[in-house]
């Protein structure tokens, strides 16, 4: 249950593998869901849609702090991820694999991420 019912943003969590990561900024998340473009027929008039698959995602920046293997994140893979929500949701994805090619801020002290996997559950 929601402490603040009312509340639908703020603080995230980030975990990889049940260990908790210091996150920085927002945080993204693609819940995998078919994408759907409308279709128009030869006269103009709309006769549905086609759908095409995305692929479920969470993607943000974590803090470079001193304890962090940076190295075993970016390397990543068959993973779970859960992302805590201000608004009480959680979500996991798993099993999940790390995405970008390693490209440190170091003088803001961060590091993009973004994971990929084959399914997100809403906990």
């Amino acid at each position: 249950m929601n402490a603040n019912p009312n509340r639908i943003a703020g603080t995230v969590y980030v975990k990889r593998d049940g260990v908790l990561l210091d996150c920085e900024g927002e945080f993204s998340l693609g819940l995998g869901l078919p994408e759907r473009t409308t279709r128009k027929g030869s006269h103009g008039g709309v006769v549905g849609y086609e759908e095409e698959s995305t692929v479920p995602f969470i993607e943000g920046s974590l803090t470079t702090t001193a304890e962090m293997d940076i190295e075993a994140i970016l390397k990543a893979d068959g993973e779970t991820i859960t992302v805590e929500a201000a608004n009480g949701k959680t979500y996991s994805l798993s099993p999940a694999w790390q995405t970008k090619p390693g490209e440190i801020n170091a003088s803001k002290g961060v590091v993009p991420v973004r994971w990929e996997g084959k399914n997100m559950d809403i906990i």
